[in-house]
């Protein structure tokens, strides 16, 4: 007997939707517990006797964390797969082996790729804060400050901190006002001193930088909650329907898999194309590029058909399974 049904995106998007809030968290807490770690005294001292990879290495330690972010949520998203078709394909009893060889992989895979990548973006941060000291005239202290607050940071974002900083420092520190990330209870005091013909304090601008600085890791944590929460939830799908296919308890040729957008203007272009675009499982989509993609934010894609998409797929099921009073057997 067939039985049709729906795994539908608004199941995926809502798995989302709870692992990119906690990806987002321990990537702030991860930073956190770095950023309470790096002791300025040491840091000064390693710095102003040239032994900056003694001090790198503070700045990254407990970084092996954020791959245990993705297999935790790559988990969660298998055994919600799994519970949902317990749920709708009668007589047949689901199963998800986390110790599956492609499963360990892809996860080994995926924790090194996010250790990797936070490793390199925060070398290249930290080595952004100290070239920005050494042109301010930092003193090693303020150096080791510097070092310290880049971290959770790109070196863009660095830059852009450091950009926010001289804007405030200046003697018209209104261009700071249109710093999209800026604290806005700060905007009086900054419109004052421009009507006053003052300078802002050091103090002041510290404590205005700092703000700023702290919504960017923020911004940042929600980036990467987002894009490793879609990566994460889509494989560990895709994980749990492969198993099924494997112990013979799915058909692939009755499954076909189905693109959803956010339909909404942020949708980028090569994308609002594939809306509703519909494919056979096991084969990938295709972009409005000519990019092919296996889901949302597949790392195997070129960046601008991955990074922040907000998309999901969608799942169409013809299940078979027995009469009643007969069981079904697996292969």
């Amino acid at each position: 007997m067939a039985e049709e049904f729906e795994d539908p995106a608004s199941r995926l998007e809502a798995l989302i939707a709870q692992q990119e809030a906690r990806i987002a968290a321990g990537f702030t807490l991860l930073v956190s517990r770095i950023r309470s770690s790096v002791a300025l005294g040491q840091i000064a001292d390693l710095l102003q006797a040239g032994r900056l990879e003694e001090a790198m290495a503070r700045a990254i330690r407990g970084t092996a964390a954020l791959g245990e972010l993705y297999t935790q949520s790559f988990i969660n998203s298998a055994r919600a797969t799994r519970d949902f078709l317990n749920a709708n394909v009668a007589e047949i009893q689901f199963a998800f082996d986390q110790t599956n060889p492609w499963s360990l992989r892809a996860a080994r895979e995926n924790q090194l790729r996010l250790v990797s990548e936070f490793t390199r973006t925060q070398r290249d941060a930290t080595r952004q804060a100290i070239v920005n000291g050494v042109q301010r005239g930092a003193n090693p202290v303020e150096q080791a400050r510097a070092f310290r607050d880049s971290i959770g940071l790109t070196r863009r974002q660095v830059q852009h901190v450091e950009n926010f900083r001289r804007a405030l420092e200046s003697d018209n520190p209104r261009a700071a006002l249109s710093r999209a990330l800026r604290d806005k209870r700060f905007d009086r005091t900054i419109e004052s001193a421009v009507r006053g013909g003052r300078k802002l304090t050091p103090e002041q601008v510290d404590k205005m930088v700092d703000r700023y600085r702290e919504r960017y890791v923020r911004y940042r944590s929600e980036v990467i909650g987002r894009t490793e929460a879609m990566r994460s939830v889509h494989q560990g799908r895709q994980a749990m329907y492969d198993q099924a296919i494997e112990a013979g308890q799915l058909d692939p040729q009755n499954m076909t898999q189905e693109w959803n957008t956010a339909m909404d203007e942020r949708v980028r272009g090569s994308h609002g194309s594939m809306n509703q675009q519909v494919v056979p499982m096991g084969e990938p989509f295709i972009s409005g590029l000519g990019n092919q993609l296996r889901y949302p934010t597949d790392p195997a894609a070129p960046p601008e058909d991955s990074i922040q998409c907000r998309c999901a797929v969608g799942t169409r099921i013809v299940a078979i399974t027995a009469p009643a009073g007969m069981s079904v057997t697996v292969s």
